[in-house]
């Protein structure tokens, strides 16, 4: 009878033993997680589930970065990812294009850079007209560069 007390008694103390260590660990990833949401949201001031305030702020970070794709009434989002997406598969890996400057602001891209002749500038227009995102390209400006080696462009794409 006596061992099975102290057996019993050994349990309840490893078990309350285990339960301590737990907790301190739980603590400190808890520490650890405010520590990191703190660093990176510092105007927040109120901690309450890091988690769920980190998925909000993530979203609205998201809608910042991101613009209308039409002024009447579409107010479904274009990510800067999805407008790169669409250059990409539009201007074919055939074309010799450097992109110098890459502008973007609600419903405009500005885009300019070189590419190898001015044969090449009118392929790059028409295959970004192809494009279902792209509503009004225009070739702003196309001139030789003085070594006349390459064609400095600018582009004006309307979203």
């Amino acid at each position: 009878m006596f061992f099975l007390l102290l057996c019993l008694s050994a349990f309840f103390i490893n078990i309350k033993y285990e339960t301590n260590l737990l907790q301190k660990e739980l603590d400190r990833v808890n520490m650890s997680i405010h520590t990191i949401f703190k660093q990176t949201f510092p105007d927040v001031k109120i901690i309450v589930d890091p988690l769920m305030q980190m998925k909000v702020n993530v979203r609205e970070a998201e809608k910042e970065i991101s613009f209308e794709k039409s002024g009447d009434g579409d107010y479904s989002y274009v990510k800067a990812m999805d407008i790169l997406y669409e250059l990409s598969i539009n201007i074919s890996d055939e074309i010799d294009i450097e992109i110098n400057r890459f502008l973007f602001s609600e419903r405009r891209i500005v885009m300019t850079g070189t590419t190898d002749n001015f044969n090449s500038v009118d392929r790059i227009k028409t295959n970004l007209d192809k494009s279902s995102l792209f509503k009004n390209i225009t070739i702003s400006s196309a001139t030789a560069e003085n070594n006349g080696t390459r064609v400095k462009f600018n582009f004006a794409i309307d979203l």
